[in-house]
């Protein structure tokens, strides 16, 4: 049982991790143009900014907004404000972290530095659903947008082709993924072009929307400010969460990037800014072209516009949503090869993931295996059933990020292992207090919705006070003891990290039961891969045995 429990909590250090980039950029790996082992740095903070923007924005703030604004009212601008708030809070733990270990791999290689190798695959393994499964999801409601478009030059598109994103197969969305694929295998920069194209196309039709709706506004409109009370407002900011999802793909590119210690923090605290003040501008302009009666939940912009007399407005939306789309798969389809690739270099998946092209320098294996599986997908299953595998792997890795930077601040970087399985570890390590946290965290919420907290009054207390002394030992223990690297510092610890995991955690509790038993069955399967091949092919396990 020890060596086990040393097996699953060795950690990479991250001393280890940045003398092995160095080394790969200085080619003291390998001098054959045949058997490249690294990325091209390539990648600027504009760059990083525009992919950014092209996860986060998609047909969120063309439908979402309009559906929470029927929750809320004009204090839609709240719940929006809320919910980019709550990301931030994680955007900046992924910015501390991409900027103290740039290298591939994103929340996989931060959980590796710091909460142990099998946690690390089992987030790596997580991310699978975010970034696959999430481009196959996106590809399904793509194609409906293009579908929409040709029927407005009177092009109606066969039902074998695009059926609809709901149910059928779709077969266009399968073949949008492999186009996107081939273009990604040509090499990192002409896809950040293309990228940078597409979203600017967005933004500029985004914007078009805000000039042309604002001329519309009646202030009168806005009132009453906040007509549902704040449990509306509360329960708006839950459903526009996950239109800001995506900032997290920018750390994966950070081994591509040519200042990542500077450029990756510009991109994700960027990224998300522009994101959240674009959409706040768009649910002021809708709120106040149209009353909450006259708002349509799955077209709200187009029809808004309509109202006014100005139905050519609505291909404006249609294009804004289809460039939208276009740029999330683009880069989701961009990040999971990275993370594939990270583990497979540190021996945790088939080396075969670990082969980088000899001409375009990018992860073509990765890659091709990534869009084929996505566009399997996208052509077999429904929307629905995609998008809720993707809401709860995002949002367990934003757990476990801002859990990482709580324990890295602790943790020295050249750390081989997690503290040996005694009884004094439970009280004393840092992992255990985090997750302490964590699991008050979730009773707390669970209790609080099944209606427990306002009958029994010893759970609350219970709950209080054991979330108070994980705060107070977090504060007094979690307070950054190590020194501060040169690059980008989270501030506010441990209260920023803290709040992350909190509105992530109340974030996941509201999703159905089916998620959370797919999201088991999935780390079931992943465990099993790891210990019967991860655990024993291990780069580190290697090492150790030479040593020994």
């Amino acid at each position: 049982m020890n060596s086990v429990w040393q097996a699953l909590t060795r950690v990479k250090p991250i001393t280890q991790m940045l003398s092995e980039q160095n080394a790969l950029e200085n080619g003291s790996q390998s001098n054959s143009p045949h058997s490249i082992e690294r990325l091209q740095r390539c990648l600027s903070a504009v760059d990083l900014t525009m992919l950014g923007v092209g996860a986060i924005i998609g047909t969120g703030i063309f439908v979402l907004t309009g559906i929470a604004a029927l929750k809320a009212g004009p204090a839609v601008i709240i719940s929006l404000l809320l919910a980019g708030i709550t990301c931030i809070f994680a955007g900046l733990c992924y910015a501390e972290l991409s900027s103290r270990i740039p290298v591939a791999g994103s929340t996989y290689t931060y959980a590796y530095a710091s909460l142990g190798e099998f946690c690390a695959w089992v987030i790596g393994w997580d991310l699978v659903l975010e970034y696959t499964i999430g481009a196959a999801a996106v590809a399904r409601g793509w194609s409906g947008y293009v579908a929409q478009l040709a029927h407005s030059f009177s092009i109606t598109l066969p039902e074998w082709l695009c059926s609809s994103a709901t149910e059928g197969s779709n077969l266009l969305a399968g073949l949008m993924i492999m186009a996107m694929t081939f273009l990604l295998g040509l090499g990192v920069k002409q896809s950040a072009r293309v990228n940078t194209v597409i979203v600017s196309i967005k933004v500029v039709a985004i914007l078009a929307v805000i000039f042309i709706g604002m001329w519309c506004v009646q202030p009168d409109r806005w009132l009453p400010f906040m007509p549902f009370g704040f449990q509306g407002v509360l329960t708006a900011a839950g459903m526009i969460f996950f239109a800001y999802i995506g900032f997290d793909t920018v750390s994966t590119a950070a081994e591509e990037t040519l200042n990542p210690q500077r450029d990756l923090p510009i991109g994700i605290i960027a990224s998300l800014s522009i994101c959240m003040i674009l959409y706040i501008a768009v649910a002021a302009v809708l709120t106040g072209m149209v009353s909450l009666d006259e708002l349509n939940r799955s077209a709200p912009l187009a029809v808004a516009f309509a109202k006014r007399g100005m139905v050519w407005a609505e291909s404006i939306v249609s294009l804004g949503a289809f460039a939208g789309l276009t740029s999330i798969v683009l880069v989701l389809l961009f990040s999971q090869p990275r993370i594939y690739f990270s583990m497979a270099r540190d021996g945790l998946f088939f080396p075969w993931f670990a082969k980088i092209h000899p001409c375009h320098g990018t992860p073509w294996n990765a890659t091709l295996l990534t869009g084929s599986v996505a566009s399997l997908l996208a052509i077999c299953f429904p929307l629905e059933t995609l998008a809720q595998m993707v809401n709860i792997g995002t949002l367990f890795a934003f757990v476990v990020v801002c859990a990482s930077v709580l324990i890295l601040r602790q943790t020295p970087a050249d750390a081989t292992e997690l503290a040996p399985l005694k009884t004094s570890f439970w009280f004393q390590h840092p992992v255990f207090r985090v997750f302490l946290l964590i699991a008050c965290l979730i009773a707390l919420v669970l209790a609080w919705r099944s209606g427990l907290l306002s009958s029994h009054f010893v759970i609350p207390l219970t709950l209080a006070g054991g979330i108070g002394y994980s705060l107070f030992r977090i504060h007094a223990h979690l307070l950054p003891t190590v020194d501060a690297h040169a690059g980008f510092n989270c501030p506010g610890l441990p209260w920023i990290p803290f709040l992350g995991i909190a509105g992530c955690i109340v974030m996941m509790t509201s999703l159905p039961v089916e998620a959370w038993i797919r999201l088991a069955v999935w780390f079931l399967i992943g465990s099993i891969i790891y210990v019967c091949y991860g655990m024993h092919h291990s780069k580190l396990n290697e090492s150790k045995k030479l040593v020994s």
